[in-house]
């Protein structure tokens, strides 16, 4: 089942779109993502983003922020962030 996802920054929006799972770097380690997860708010490491949808992984590095998970919602508000590989 698909969630809703966004990666954004104070400047522009890395990604809205869907996805099926989600790997997060938070603060204490990586966090997988699937749809129906508990609420959560946390704390966004550095590190890598991904995305995958329908088979294609989207990449995004980020360094610090918020993150919120709401059932099949993730958003997560990065202090920075760009393309994997940009």
């Amino acid at each position: 089942m698909a969630m809703t996802v966004s990666v954004v920054t104070r400047t522009e929006t890395l990604y809205s779109g869907s996805g099926s799972m989600v790997v997060l770097p938070a603060e204490t380690g990586e966090l997988g993502v699937l749809s129906g997860h508990e609420p959560l708010i946390g704390v966004l490491g550095s590190g890598s983003v991904r995305i995958t949808d329908d088979g294609q992984v989207h990449k995004f590095v980020v360094a610090g922020g918020i993150f919120s998970i709401d059932s099949d919602v993730v958003t997560v508000a990065a202090h920075s962030g760009s393309v994997a590989g940009a």
